[in-house]
């Protein structure tokens, strides 16, 4: 369920960049529902389960490559900026 504050979005935020927001309950019904839906479409839930690992890893956000070269870049930028 997505929650109202930084630390209680982390979790819809990932969700979101993997591409599986339909995961995200909004209410308390919501989630119920949800959970009655893939408690009875176990194929579905499996199939999410199967391809969650490898999804992720082909997200920027966890792309720790692209992120190092950009935090990179930005460091090398802000040093040049300065001694300009």
């Amino acid at each position: 369920m997505e929650g109202y504050n930084f630390n209680s979005r982390c979790g819809s935020s990932i969700i979101k960049n993997l591409g599986i927001e339909d995961l995200i309950a909004k209410d308390e019904k919501d989630y119920v529902s949800k959970a009655i839906f893939y408690a009875n479409n176990l194929e579905k839930l499996i199939e999410i389960r199967n391809n969650i690992f490898e999804t992720a890893m082909e997200t920027p956000l966890f792309d720790t490559k692209l992120f190092t070269k950009n935090f990179e870049k930005l460091i090398n930028d802000i040093i040049i900026k300065k001694l300009n």
